[in-house]
């Protein structure tokens, strides 16, 4: 079989591929894929839809700043489909790194070979199927996700996405105070300074979806969001991204 010459490319076609394909992940292209980390050259990624669940693999190729060589990371992350989505970004998810080595101050995995790409992919398969895969089955309902997102502090994104996690399975109480927390954590100066604007746009969702929820409306107003996020984050060709109004 005649392989690519880009050692990178020949790597994810062998061995990473196949094994997407068997966890049910698809070919996938990110929007403004700079959001997720540092911009790289290539990106590859691989997505699925787990019912509110949107789940993705992003592995980036790019010249090392440390070797003369061309390196990749390799990144996994759950988000809420029935939370408004603008990018590709999510405060659940991880990174699989090399062990630490001494000879090397990356964290990223070395593929300016076809040999050293080999070597990187087959030992990020084996971490992903002992890790990353696992964590990506926990965090594939909106309760698995939920027990990970209130762990993670006192992130605004983090706190509404639980509002929402809560919301979407109709637990009323806990989705009102999260996201009475997220409306104040988004108006702290630390937010402002951080997100700017975005800080704002976040805060008004947070207080449509409390109005909503006053008024008895909740559902109607995240099967709403989904579409938005569905349509933002290109997702409409991935099997399970359409659901049929019930």
């Amino acid at each position: 079989m005649n392989r690519s010459r880009d050692p990178f490319t020949a790597a994810i076609t062998s061995y990473w591929s196949p094994l997407m394909r068997q966890y049910g992940f698809h070919p996938y292209s990110i929007p403004n894929p700079h959001i997720i980390g540092v911009k790289r050259r290539k990106h590859r990624a691989f997505a699925r839809i787990m019912g509110d669940v949107f789940q993705y693999f992003d592995l980036s190729a790019g010249d090392s700043p440390f070797t003369t060589g061309e390196e990749f990371d390799a990144r996994y992350a759950s988000l809420l489909l029935t939370r408004v989505q603008q990018d590709v970004y999510s405060t659940a998810g991880g990174s699989i790194e090399p062990e630490e080595n001494d000879d090397s101050l990356s964290s990223d995995w070395p593929a300016d070979t076809h040999d050293k790409a080999d070597q990187s992919m087959m030992e990020v398969q084996d971490q992903a199927i002992l890790k990353a895969i696992p964590w990506l089955e926990a965090t594939s309902t909106a309760e698995g996700l939920a027990e990970v997102l209130n762990n993670v502090g006192e992130n605004p994104y983090a706190v509404f996405e639980l509002g929402c996690c809560h919301a979407t399975l109709c637990r009323i109480e806990e989705a009102v105070v999260s996201l009475r927390n997220a409306a104040a954590l988004f108006k702290t100066p630390h937010s402002r300074s951080c997100f700017g604007s975005a800080a704002d746009r976040e805060g008004k969702c947070v207080d449509e979806l409390l109005a909503a929820i006053e008024k008895g409306d909740c559902k109607t107003l995240l099967t709403r969001w989904r579409v938005s996020t569905v349509n933002n984050l290109n997702l409409s060709a991935l099997p399970g991204a359409i659901v049929n109004p019930s």
